[in-house]
């Protein structure tokens, strides 16, 4: 499945309101939430890895990179 970046901005929106919710109700301990975010990020590549790639991808399509 190809996600555009704002669809995957919107989803790693969901899932952080889903994870709010659910260290509310305290079916994840608060310590572990970061680690959930870091996983959904890694997922939909969102993390900084993927905006690297997108930075340089347009870098080199602008000429500023060979």
């Amino acid at each position: 499945m190809n996600l555009t970046a704002q669809q995957r901005n919107w989803l790693y929106g969901i899932a952080c309101a889903l994870l709010a919710v659910a260290v509310t109700y305290k079916i994840i301990d608060p310590a572990h939430a970061p680690l959930w975010l870091d996983l959904a990020a890694n997922i939909l590549g969102i993390g900084g890895t993927g905006t690297a790639a997108v930075v340089l991808k347009t870098q080199r399509a602008d000429g500023t990179v060979e």
